[in-house]
This record gives structure tokens, sequence and C-alpha cells, in this order.
């Protein structure tokens, strides 16, 4: 089945690049199954939401990867939509991920991570008919969809049989708000049986190894049970001594689910200022 998808996709992707086309500078994007999976519930074509920046050009362009919330349950791409048109109109090829969730396609949390990390890897697979720069895709996620972002670029387990494990899933770069990275003991996703039996593997931080990309993390201080800011700051700690970089933003008396508007703008510009540090997003004449 994985076979199938990608030949669908490059007929797709063929359509994609003969010509400018609405889909592509307008606010619908173009969809791309880059895999088809077949669980309890059926069997499904996951899709990229694909977001041109509104100057086409032949140039390889930076890339952003974005995976929605949901607590692995729950969710869809359109949750990045507003996010993408944003980063597209900075430059950048926005594609919000449809990934495995229970409520919707059934399988399990660690079916989530396995579609983020084919997500990541058929992207880079198929970067130069993207028009993409394969080293500079950066994976953005908050709450389960940072938690998937942050897997992409630590777990080494959980990959999907069959894939070719030479093409890395690991992004070049991370955009992180209020991610779960803590699946440990005293962390989150201990509810779920998977999770609980797996959690030395599945969890982020339990993974932070040497050559982890540089992050951008944004936490509040009142988050509780999603990620504790003494977890966040260690983290920081943690990559920072094995060489990586990390920013941390910490936002008083935010919760996982409320930051104020000036918070959220205040996380908007440093994200943005991340990426051209990077030179991902041109500096301003």
């Amino acid at each position: 089945m994985l076979r199938q998808a990608m030949t669908s996709a490059m007929l797709t992707l063929l359509a994609l690049h003969t010509g400018v086309s609405a889909a592509q500078t307008g606010p619908s994007p173009q969809k791309i199954t880059y895999k088809t999976v077949s669980t309890e519930k059926g069997d499904f074509a996951l899709e990229l939401h694909i977001f041109e920046p509104g100057n086409a050009t032949t140039a390889t362009r930076p890339c952003i990867v974005m995976f929605h919330s949901g607590g692995w349950n729950n969710g869809d791409p359109t949750r990045y939509y507003s996010a993408a048109k944003r980063w597209a109109s900075l430059g950048l090829v926005a594609i919000a991920v449809e990934y495995r969730v229970r409520d919707i396609h059934g399988g399990t949390a660690l079916d989530s991570v396995r579609d983020a990390k084919s997500a990541m890897r058929w992207i880079r697979s198929y970067a130069r008919k993207l028009k993409i720069d394969p080293d500079r895709i950066v994976a953005q996620g908050a709450s389960a969809g940072g938690h998937l972002a942050a897997a992409c670029a630590t777990l080494t387990a959980f990959d999907e049989e069959g894939e070719d494990k030479t093409v890395s899933c690991v992004p070049n770069a991370l955009l992180l708000k209020s991610p779960v990275l803590d699946n440990g003991p005293d962390g989150y996703g201990q509810y779920k049986k998977e999770v609980r039996e797996n959690w030395k593997a599945f969890s982020p931080f339990h993974n932070i190894r040497k050559g982890v990309p540089p992050m951008l993390l944004s936490v509040g201080t009142n988050e509780e049970k999603y990620l504790r800011i003494d977890i966040a700051k260690t983290l920081k700690q943690k990559m920072e001594t094995l060489g990586s970089r990390c920013e941390l933003i910490i936002l008083e008396g935010a919760t996982h689910r409320k930051r104020t508007r000036k918070q959220n703008a205040w996380v908007d510009r440093e994200q943005v200022e991340f990426l051209r540090s990077l030179g991902y997003i041109k500096h301003r004449e």
C-alpha cells in the first residue's frame, strides 16, 4: 500500500508543478496522499495539505511541516491552516499533516509516531519535486503534535515496516508550543496502555541525544501535567550540554490551552526571528 500511495503521489506532484494553479496560490491547499493504512476502523489514505508561497519559484524553498494537536485521539490538519498561510506568506512551503488519530482512524499513539516519521521521509524523498530544500525542513507542533515533531527528531523506535530508513525523518529545526515531551511515569500519556508500556522509547525527553536539531520551545508556567517547567528547563540544559541550541520561552500564568493575545503575538514573533536566524526566512532589508 505504501508503494501504491507513492505512485499516486508522483502523478499528483507532476500535475502540481506543470504550472501555477489557483490551488497553489489561493487559500486552499493542494492535497497529496503520502501513505495508505489499514486499521480496525478501515482503510485510509493519509494526506499532506500543502500551501505554496504566493511567489512561485523554481528554486528550492524552506519547508515547515505541521502536526496538529489532539492527544493522539482527534484533530485534523485544518487546525494549522491559518498558521500555514502565514508561513507561506513568508516564503516557506507549509505542509499540514494528516496522521492516524484514534477517534477517526483507529490505531494507537505509536501509529501516530509512525505516520509522522513517514510524512517527514516522504517530504524529504520528494523534495526535488516539491521544490523544497531537504536540508531546511522545520517541524512544528503543539501538544501531542509537538510530541510528534519532537519524536521525529529524537526517537529511534516506531518506524513503519518496510519504509526506507536511509531517508532521514529528522527535521532540521523544531518549533514546539506546549508540547508533550515527557511520557515517563510522572509525565503525560500514562493513561494509554501503549504509552505506559513503551514510554522509554516513546518519550522525547528521555531520548535527547547529540545532534538534536535547534529548537524553539514555548511553555506556560501553569501547564501542569502536560509539560512542567522543570522538565522544559532540564531539556534545554540537556540539549545545550550536548551542543544543540534550545531557546526557551516561559509564559507566566499561561496554561496548556490558554495564552493571552500578547503572549501569542510574542511567540509568533520569536518563531519568525528564530527561523530568520537559521536562514529560513529572509532578513528585513
